[in-house]
């Protein structure tokens, strides 16, 4: 008979007490407090088109993916910093003919399709040595040899079949060259003095000279021959993953991490969103990849094209959203595991050591949920912070919680800076704009802030080398040097920035909820911008910009 849990009176919130880590990389607690809402289930149908994870920075996306590698029988894991996607930033070929201005999109087509395509057959039959190969070669072209309309993919097969058990940073390296023989092969003896010097190479061509590469790079990129890997691919959909009950799946993260040069990793992701895209025809099959809200519109800006059709890829997202009391629930999974590992026959639930009553007429759960943006990590963060101030007590306080929320909030915008430094690397400075002004104003008030020139002036004189690279600076900067600037037109395009990141909501209109980037739209015009529209700092950055809660 088995024991039963006895419950210890009032335990001590012990030093070095937390409920996980806020990376899910190295959070012990993210299987035994999973929280699932049906996003699992949603992900790992394979009828649903819904299969590019996008969400803010600590929405739990890498959570996500790691509870389907544990919920699906067939995964395949796969990290782009494992690739040699270096190799291709380091090809002094391919940077000089892409800076001669040849578009090598087919060619990162190419690479995913023909990846994707060969680890799905490596792990359906076990691929991993000569004799394996062989017998897969064997059993699938026994199956296709009567198929004309497959002779294609057969030839792919054969072509390909002997280096199946390859690593994938070993095949990207050994397609790359090909192209890079091909590319070569093409160009005269005059270009070829240009070649080995890549990108700058390239700008020293004359404009006959330059026409020419052009020409080759776009005869050779055309010559490619994805056809093939099309062919391959109803192949897979209807003769080797055409059982319902055995579904497979690729999962792709860390996308955001720094494993290649920007402009490389947009064009390389661009072509992958492309290729999650196209594999949707293998119906028992999904690629799910987790893209940062961020990185997808960076992605989106850098490589639009005249043909680009953005909304068609809207069905494949699926945004990654919370809601208040699932987040509880983190916290009250997360509160009781924490104090079982701790006290083992005991059950703590987070209201048993929250305190009772309200403040600014929340719980003291809602309070301090309302300090964030409806993200996990947040909820996890500001927590943490919470059982640090209350060390040795037996619960936590309402003045534990406003003690942790300075460290907090200040943490908070520390991170904000961190998830928009590719666009703002100045927003934290910026953000002094906003430093002990009410919790909410209308803009016409911003307007009239008598220490927003000493403040933009500032930033353009200490941080000089870093506002070519911040879209704030780039506004503001012609302010600040001649004055000949309209001030509302630079101020407006600032709270556009502020509203995008988090900073700030807006109630463009009395009888409009409070509008935020991250459950709201992404972006604000400044035309929808008027001098008595609402602006309200978010309550996370109260106590970093020194607002009081009291202060309206």
């Amino acid at each position: 008979m088995s024991k039963k849990k006895s419950k210890t009176i009032n335990p001590i919130i012990r030093k070095n007490l937390t409920v996980g880590a806020e990376d899910a990389d190295m959070d012990d607690f993210l299987e035994t407090c999973f929280y699932d809402n049906d996003n699992v289930n949603t992900l790992l149908d394979t009828n649903n088109p819904q299969r590019i994870v996008i969400g803010r920075t600590g929405a739990g996306k890498t959570a996500l993916l790691k509870e389907l590698q544990n919920k699906a029988k067939n995964t395949i894991i796969l990290q782009p910093e494992n690739f040699s996607f270096r190799y291709l930033a380091d090809s002094s070929v391919l940077n000089f003919f892409e800076a001669a201005g040849v578009n090598l999109h087919i060619f990162y087509l190419l690479l995913w399709r023909h990846v994707i395509c060969i680890e799905l057959i490596k792990k359906k039959y076990g691929i991993n040595n000569e004799d394996k190969m062989k017998q897969f070669l064997s059993h699938v072209l026994a199956k296709l040899s009567g198929e004309k309309g497959k002779a294609i993919a057969i030839a792919y097969l054969k072509e390909w079949g002997e280096k199946f058990w390859i690593t994938t940073e070993e095949r990207i390296i050994q397609t790359t060259k090909k192209l890079e023989e091909q590319l070569q092969a093409q160009a005269s003896v005059k270009i070829m003095e240009f070649l080995s010097l890549g990108a700058k190479g390239a700008e020293k061509l004359s404009e006959e000279q330059k026409i020419e590469v052009t020409n080759i790079g776009k005869d050779v990129v055309n010559k490619i021959q994805i056809e093939k890997l099309t062919q391959v691919i109803n192949v897979l959909n209807d003769d080797i993953f055409n059982n319902p009950k055995d579904p497979y799946y690729i999962l792709i993260d860390q996308l955001d991490e720094n494993w290649a040069e920007d402009q490389l990793r947009y064009k390389i992701i661009r072509a992958l969103i492309d290729t999650v895209k196209k594999f949707q025809k293998v119906r028992n099959t999904k690629i799910i990849i987790a893209l940062r809200e961020d990185l997808l519109l960076r992605v989106q800006r850098e490589t639009r094209d005249s043909g680009t059709q953005e909304d068609k890829l809207e069905p494949l997202f699926f945004r990654l959203s919370w809601l208040p009391y699932e987040l509880e629930e983190i916290l009250n999974l997360r509160v009781k595991e924490s104090f079982q590992r701790q006290y083992t026959n005991t059950e703590v639930t987070l209201n048993e050591i929250l305190p009772t009553g309200q403040r600014e007429q929340k719980s003291a759960a809602e309070y301090i949920i309302s300090r964030t943006f409806l993200r996990p990590r947040e909820v996890i963060n500001f927590f943490n912070c919470c059982l640090r101030t209350s060390e040795g007590k037996t619960n936590i306080s309402f003045n534990d919680i406003s003690q942790a929320e300075m460290s907090y909030s200040r943490k908070r915008l520390r991170a904000l800076s961190d998830e928009w430094v590719n666009d703002f690397p100045l927003l934290e400075q910026y953000a002094a704009i906003l430093h002990g002004l009410p919790r909410t104003f209308d803009f016409s008030e911003l307007l009239s802030h008598s220490s927003i020139d000493d403040i933009l002036l500032e930033i353009a004189c200490h941080h000089e080398t870093k506002c070519s690279e911040d879209k704030i600076c780039t506004i503001t900067k012609p302010y600040i040097e001649n004055k000949k600037q309209n001030k509302k037109g630079i101020l407006a395009e600032i709270v556009c920035v502020f509203y995008q990141v988090g900073l700030i909501g807006v109630k463009l209109d009395t009888t409009f909820p409070i509008e935020w980037s991250y459950n709201s739209e992404p972006y604000m015009q400044t035309a929808q911008l008027q001098p008595d529209t609402r602006l309200y700092i978010h309550p996370t950055f109260w106590r970093a910009l020194g607002i009081s809660p009291r202060n309206s």
